[in-house]
């Protein structure tokens, strides 16, 4: 999107009191090099605008073209920590590790360490798309961190994420989970043409053949809540959708 309609998202989004704004170096994921990091970049120009906001950045992934291309060792997180400060001042917020997804159970000490050590600076620590969850356990110290861990979250498959959170939570007692790709799941249950995700999953979820007839974002944060998660990543793609959303979390107390 433009660059005007970006800023306005994030004014709508503020403006209604919220205050936290999740992303990665790697955003957009449109396959084309130019535009690597170039989320962090208009976030850069943005932040001062709004003074109590605070950014996490996820981190790993070396290209924008979802490709299992990597970077997670723990010289690389704190070389992209000290470039997001720099970029972002008192505005960042916390940083995740994203895309972890190497199959090997090579020891991850020196990445939780860092991890650790920014934590009790004050900043919050994730994880995000980590293939093999187990590996970050098996260390006494990232099972007792207050990690914010994300996962793929369709309201269509409640039951699974109700399993998935249950993981988590037994793998990291201490962590929070959120949920994202709210909309997503359609394909799964057969809808190959995902035309308006919102109208689809009206359909799926209430029977419908037609427009609309219930509220579909206050029954995902609905579903959501009921997995047990914490709370939510949204991805509005124009500032209505932005300002429908902030609308029908507000009624479930979110800020």
């Amino acid at each position: 999107m433009a660059k005007a309609e970006a800023y306005r998202i994030l004014e709508i989004y503020y403006e209604n009191g919220f205050r936290w704004i999740d992303t990665a170096t790697n955003y957009p994921i449109d396959g084309n090099p130019e535009n690597f990091g170039r989320t962090i970049a208009w976030l850069s120009k943005f932040y001062s605008d709004f003074p109590e906001l605070k950014v996490f950045v996820k981190a790993g992934s070396a290209t924008n073209e979802g490709s299992p291309i990597q970077l997670v060792n723990a010289s690389y997180f704190a070389t992209v920590f000290d470039i997001l400060t720099s970029q972002l001042g008192g505005s960042l917020g916390g940083l995740g590790i994203h895309w972890d997804n190497c199959n090997d159970v090579s020891d991850r000490r020196a990445i939780i360490d860092f991890f650790y050590k920014i934590h009790h600076e004050g900043h919050v620590v994730g994880l995000s798309g980590i293939s093999i969850p187990e590996i970050y356990a098996k260390s006494s110290i990232a099972k007792k961190l207050p990690w914010i861990i994300q996962t793929n979250y369709s309201p269509v498959q409640s039951k699974l994420a109700n399993i998935e959170v249950a993981q988590i939570i037994k793998n990291f007692p201490n962590a929070k989970v959120y949920g994202y790709n709210l909309l997503g799941g359609i394909t799964s249950k057969g809808l190959s043409d995902q035309g308006n995700r919102l109208i689809n999953l009206d359909r799926l979820l209430n029977g419908t053949t037609s427009e609309m007839k219930s509220n579909v974002l206050a029954q995902i944060i609905s579903r959501c809540l009921s997995s047990n998660v914490t709370g939510l990543v949204i991805g509005p793609s124009n500032p209505m959708q932005c300002l429908d959303w902030c609308t029908n979390l507000s009624r479930f107390n979110f800020a």
